[in-house]
């Protein structure tokens, strides 16, 4: 496998691991500060803006929704 489809198949599976993170319902809506930390857990040492960065794409693919009320912002689905 070449650099360029490991490092694209680790980005799709950070950015499904992320998706499967994120809670069902705004209430227990979690923080991308939260996600990036569940991500080290698995592995994936990526930075918050990264997080931030990837939940922006999927928003509309995942069914992903952002909670602006709350500082920082929650995420859920």
């Amino acid at each position: 496998m070449s650099r360029t489809t490991g490092d694209l198949g680790r980005t799709l599976e950070r950015l499904l691991r992320t998706i499967t993170f994120i809670p069902v319902g705004q209430r227990r809506a979690v923080s991308s500060g939260r996600l990036t930390e569940l991500l080290a857990e698995e592995g994936f040492q990526v930075s918050k803006r990264t997080v931030e960065r990837d939940l922006v794409k999927v928003e509309n693919i995942a069914g992903v929704m952002r909670d602006e009320s709350t500082k920082p912002h929650g995420w859920y689905r």
